[in-house]
């Protein structure tokens, strides 16, 4: 991507290199390199060392001072009961107002993940302060800070959810929401270190939009993530606007508190639903529990831990609020491995046979001539798939036409189920890569699929390591980023050099750039395509 400036004057120049220079930037933070998608709701997303999101309820809600609040979380947990869940927590639901009154319910919720090793927790919180319609995802935040140290944001992730409705740029939301914030400590002091948050702020949705939400999340309930849905249960008292009897409060806010936990507990997603429409139950996090109870596996069971309302601590029952805490657990192999079990040796002996090649590249074409033809998404359930199918796994699928480049589109992170993100990328390469105008009917038949499934990224600390025809790469500097294929290199005869200067172009750097200071990662990729079966004497 360049311009040519001519000779129009330096102000018109200068104008128009910032203008490169913005778009090279926007256009080198996307993942799908292959090229890459026009996903470009999310064009302005920031790097990982992006804004900070500060503490809104610090000093108010629970300690500012590191040690006090280490402390304070420290004792919450060793006080909460003993966790009845049995088996794997793959999500939580915790009660988020001040630690004076939430404490020990949050504490009950994290006790059962004391200790416990995720790579990603995904936190789902209601807007308290903004209204606004969809889910509210960080775009230029990079890290959440609490007084016990910065948490870094899975800009992956969140990049991926920006391309898809009802997900919304919602950094602004996030500013002031303590929701999420107050469940920050306990994640930090309960888990072991190395996780990374993807925060959601759940706007005004309905029923169809929490359902459209929960599809995509069930893709990411993998073995390393853990859900966390942070809400109060009823907000009872004139000042909320929710008085629905006057008499034995305790006991009727109990029966009212119990029989939405009951439905949560027991998974009953359109019970819950209809439960609070008809009782008018001030749930506040409502919309996020849906949302979760749609997503979970079948094989999930839930466990009531902890139930009792701001009431039974101050006997103030004409002002209060009810806390609840339940996990999810299931058995670990009901999961798909967070992050794949592909390694570099597996995939260069073949990770798949024939059979297993010839239904990918199947459900790839199905998917495109689904979204050419009805222009409609493919709905696949990794859950019908084997084992291997539903790893998360980064892959590309590129388009061709007569032998000629028509799109190629892919996920660099393995962050969902292979199935899916085969099936997706067909979708894209026909209709998001900006190089070409979108895929039309009467081009189906001339068009060939070819599937590259990768290994995980591993960075390079001599480039001789580079094996061309073998590795793929990835350059990164600042926020530019370029990745290429490894058929890339050997279709145009590069030596390892060349493969490296134009992967720096590629992520809109000097050609030298992989010389001056750029991250060089590699990879390696299992490429297989409907032109392997032709010679088998297959039809597409």
């Amino acid at each position: 991507m360049g311009v040519r400036a001519g000779r129009h004057g330096i102000s018109r120049f200068w104008v128009l290199l910032l203008a490169v220079a913005a778009s090279c930037i926007c256009v080198s933070l996307l993942d799908e390199i292959g090229s890459v998608s026009s996903k470009s709701r999310n064009s302005t997303y920031a790097a990982e060392s992006g804004e900070i999101r500060v503490p809104a309820k610090a000093g108010q809600w629970y300690p500012s001072d590191p040690d006090e609040l280490r402390i304070k979380v420290m004792n919450l947990l060793d006080e909460a009961p003993a966790s009845a869940s049995e088996g794997h927590i793959l999500a939580l639901i915790a009660p988020h107002a001040g630690y004076q009154f939430s404490g020990k319910g949050a504490a009950a919720a994290f006790r059962a993940v004391k200790d416990a090793s995720y790579s990603r927790v995904i936190v789902i919180g209601p807007t308290h302060n903004f209204p606004f319609r969809g889910v509210g995802v960080p775009s230029k935040i990079g890290l959440f800070r609490t007084p016990l140290g910065d948490i870094p944001i899975d800009t992956a992730t969140c990049r991926d959810m920006l391309s898809e409705e009802p997900f919304v740029v919602g950094d602004v939301y996030h500013g002031p929401e303590h929701s999420l914030e107050a469940e920050l400590p306990f994640l930090q002091v309960a888990l072991k270190p190395g996780w990374k948050l993807v925060p959601l702020v759940v706007g005004q949705i309905d029923g169809k939009m929490a359902d459209v939400v929960a599809s995509i999340l069930k893709n990411m309930m993998t073995e390393d993530t853990l859900f966390v849905v942070s809400t109060d249960f009823c907000h009872y008292g004139r000042a909320f606007d929710f008085v629905p009897f006057t008499g034995n409060v305790p006991e009727n806010l109990r029966a009212l508190d119990m029989g939405a936990a009951d439905l949560c507990v027991s998974k009953n997603n359109a019970g819950f639903a209809e439960y609070c429409d008809k009782t008018g139950a001030t749930i506040c996090g409502r919309n996020g529990v849906r949302i979760l109870l749609a997503a979970l596996p079948e094989t999930a069971k839930g466990t009531l831990l902890q139930y009792y309302t701001s009431g039974d601590l101050t006997t103030d029952y004409k002002h209060c609020v009810s806390y609840v805490a339940i996990s999810y657990s299931t058995q670990p192999e009901a999961l798909p491995k967070g992050e794949g079990k592909m390694t570099e040796a597996t995939q260069q002996q073949g990770e798949f046979t024939p059979e297993e090649r010839k239904k990918l590249v199947a459900l790839a074409r199905e998917s495109l001539n689904k979204c050419v033809v009805e222009n409609k998404r493919l709905l696949v359930e990794p859950k019908d798939w084997p084992e291997k199918f539903r790893r998360p796994c980064g892959a590309f699928v590129t388009l061709t036409k007569h032998g000629d480049l028509r799109g190629c589109i892919g996920y660099v992170e393995p962050r969902y189920p292979l199935v899916q993100t085969i099936a997706d990328n067909a979708l894209n390469a026909a209709r998001e890569d900006p190089r070409f105008p979108r895929v039309q009917p009467p081009e189906l038949k001339d068009i060939e699929i070819e599937i590259s499934v990768m290994t995980p990224l591993r960075e390079v600390k001599d480039v001789k390591e580079i094996v061309v025809g073998k590795h793929g790469l990835v350059i990164e500097k600042g926020w530019n980023r370029g990745l290429l294929l490894p058929q890339v290199a050997t279709a145009y005869g590069w030596d390892r050099e060349t493969f490296l200067q134009h992967t720096c172009r590629k992520a809109g750097l000097p050609p030298d750039a992989w010389k001056q200071g750029s991250k060089i990662l590699c990879f390696s990729a299992e490429v297989f395509g409907e032109k392997d079966f032709e010679k088998e004497g297959e039809s597409k």
